[in-house]
Formats: C-alpha cells, sequence, structure tokens
C-alpha cells in the first residue's frame, strides 16, 4: 500500500532545501543588459559615444545611434575613446557615422577576451578616418654620447586594437587613414636612440640611431 504520510524529518528537510536554494539565488545577482543611444557628435557629455561606451560595461549592452538626420561626424579632440571591457555590441541603427581622430587618437579598443560586434542595422555605416594609435617616446637618458636612450614604446591598432583572444565582427565598417605610429627613441647625450616601430594597420617606422 502506498503511503503519502511524510513525517517530521522529510518537512524539516524540505525546508533547508528550500533555504539553501534562496540563498544560492541570492547569491548570484542578476545583471540586465541596457541600451545606450547617441544623439550628438559632442566628443563627451550627455548623449555623446563617449559617454555611451563608458555606460556600457556589461555583457549584452548595446550602443546604438540615433543623430540629427541621420548622419553626422564625431571629432575625438580630448583623448582615445573608453576601452571596449565587456562583450557588446555597436549600432549605426542606419545612421551614417564617422569617427574622425583627428590623426591623434583611437576610436576602438577592444580588451582581452570581449566579444565586440559593431554593424548597422537598417543600413547606414560606420566610418573610421584619420585615427592614430601612438607608442609613447622612450626615455632620456643623464649620461653622456656612448649611452642609449630607451626605445619607443609600440603603436598598434591605428582604427581598431583588437586584443589576445577577443573576437570582432564588423558589418559596414569602413577605415581611412588610420595609423598606428611608434614612439620615438629617447636622447641620451649626444646620441638619438632609435625610435619603436608602428605596429598594426600602416605602421610608421621608428626613428634610426644616429
Amino acid at each position: 500500500m502506498h503511503s503519502n504520510f511524510s513525517g517530521p524529518g522529510q518537512k524539516w528537510d524540505k525546508f533547508l532545501k528550500g533555504i539553501f536554494v534562496f540563498t544560492l539565488c541570492a547569491a548570484t545577482p542578476f545583471v540586465q543588459s541596457a541600451t545606450y543611444t547617441v544623439t550628438n557628435t559632442n566628443d563627451s557629455g550627455g548623449g555623446s559615444l563617449r559617454a555611451a561606451l563608458q555606460s556600457a560595461t556589461s555583457a549584452g549592452d548595446v550602443v546604438q545611434f540615433a543623430l540629427s538626420g541621420s548622419m553626422g561626424t564625431i571629432m575625438l579632440t580630448t583623448d582615445s575613446l573608453p576601452p571596449i571591457t565587456a562583450n557588446i555590441t555597436i549600432d549605426a541603427m542606419g545612421n551614417t557615422v564617422t569617427i574622425n581622430g583627428g590623426s591623434l587618437y583611437q576610436p576602438f579598443f577592444a580588451i582581452p577576451g570581449v566579444a565586440l560586434t559593431i554593424e548597422n542595422t537598417g543600413g547606414g555605416s560606420i566610418s573610421l578616418t584619420n585615427t592614430a594609435s601612438k607608442g609613447g617616446n622612450g626615455g632620456t637618458t643623464g649620461y653622456e654620447s656612448c649611452s642609449s636612450g630607451g626605445g619607443g614604446a609600440l603603436g598598434a591598432g591605428g582604427g581598431l586594437f583588437v586584443g589576445a583572444n577577443a573576437t570582432v565582427t564588423l558589418s559596414g565598417v569602413q577605415f581611412s587613414n588610420c595609423m598606428a605610429i611608434g614612439g620615438n627613441g629617447g636622447a641620451p647625450g649626444s646620441v638619438v636612440g632609435g625610435g619603436g616601430g608602428g605596429g598594426g594597420m600602416n605602421g610608421a617606422n621608428g626613428g634610426s640611431a644616429g
């Protein structure tokens, strides 16, 4: 004969299991993805691409464009854009967007291990132009002519740097005049050290020792 009787021990066991499940769920926070909209072509501040990238730090976040007239040029005037630190999507959403680095700044830097998608839902495009990644200059020694200065650092990924094991998917993205420039070698007393070579797209040669 089958019995549905539950004794005190069984009830206590179910109670403890319920506490365990509740504690497990409470200890695993749910991070909800968000959408950040770029509404202007300012270099910084509310509605800018820089502000959107600073906020898009959770997996699944989306940065999308909704510019006036569905087109515009973002001129980087203060610094390179913030690095991509999470698996996010940047979507032109039918806008025609140009990011101009002024031959000084780099727009996108995907850190190692992330997955970055740049796409154009509904058409449009994202163009990266006059962008640059510049390595730092080598240190200058305080010694006399027989000593060499420090080597210049590598410049890599003029328009887009992809870190180790990162995955980047591009659709409708154009690159124009994107440069990676090695830093100059540091100078000793009277002999100039060699400059670092530029890495990545259109890398410039470092200065020769002389």
